[in-house]
C-alpha cells in the first residue's frame, strides 16, 4: 500500500463562502482530480444543497476539507494507513486539519458542517480530529451531519424534516447539525 495524498486545489473568492463543509478523506475521484466532494456523495451533496436552496453555487460558497488528507478508496482503509504510518504521524494529519478548517471559520465566521459523524466519538479514528476541533472553534459553529453515502444524510434530513415542519431548510440544517454534535 503506497501512501497518497489529496489536497483540494479548487479556486476559492472568500467573499461569497457560507460553509465550510468537512468530509471524511479524499477517495480515488478526489486523489485524481484534487477537488473534494466529487464523487457519488459529493454529487449527492451538492444536488441536495442546491436543491434545499442552502446555496446557489456550491463550489463557490463551500469551502471543502476532509478530517485528513490521507487519501484511500474507502475510508475503512485509513486503518490500514494509520497502522503503517504510526498512531503519531496519522493523528498529525488529522490535527492539521482541525487547524487549517479553525482558522478559516474562526478568520472567516463561518460554519463547519461535517459529514461523516460515525468515526468521530471517543476511540474512533476521527476523534483527535474532532477533539482538537472542539477546542480551537466555538461549538455553536459546528455542525455533524450523516455521511452522504448511501443516501445517509439525505435519509437523516427527510427523518427530521417530518419531524420538524416548520423550520425552514436553513433551521432544519442547524437543527440537525446541532443534535448530532451534542451526541457525540
Amino acid at each position: 500500500m503506497s501512501l497518497k495524498f489529496a489536497f483540494n486545489l479548487a479556486p476559492i473568492d472568500h467573499k461569497k463562502l457560507k460553509y465550510i463543509i468537512v468530509g471524511d478523506n479524499p477517495g480515488k475521484n478526489e486523489f485524481e482530480q484534487n477537488r473534494f466532494f466529487i464523487g457519488q456523495s459529493g454529487t449527492q451533496l451538492r444536488n441536495h444543497f442546491k436543491n434545499k436552496g442552502l446555496v446557489e453555487n456550491f463550489d463557490e460558497e463551500c469551502l471543502i476539507f476532509n478530517k485528513t488528507f490521507l487519501s484511500t478508496e474507502k475510508t475503512n482503509e485509513l486503518q490500514l494507513v494509520k497502522e503503517k504510518i504510526g498512531e503519531d504521524t496519522f493523528n498529525k494529519t488529522l490535527l492539521f486539519s482541525a487547524f487549517e478548517i479553525a482558522n478559516y471559520s474562526n478568520n472567516l465566521n463561518l460554519p463547519i458542517l461535517i459529514f461523516g459523524k460515525s468515526k468521530l466519538a471517543k476511540g474512533k479514528i476521527f476523534h483527535p480530529f474532532w477533539s482538537k476541533l472542539l477546542e480551537l472553534c466555538e461549538t455553536d459553529k459546528i455542525f455533524v451531519f450523516s455521511h452522504p453515502s448511501n443516501s445517509n444524510f439525505t435519509k437523516e434530513w427527510n427523518k427530521y424534516r417530518v419531524i420538524e415542519r416548520d423550520k425552514d431548510d436553513v433551521e432544519l440544517l442547524n437543527y440537525i447539525g446541532e443534535l448530532n454534535s451534542r451526541a457525540i
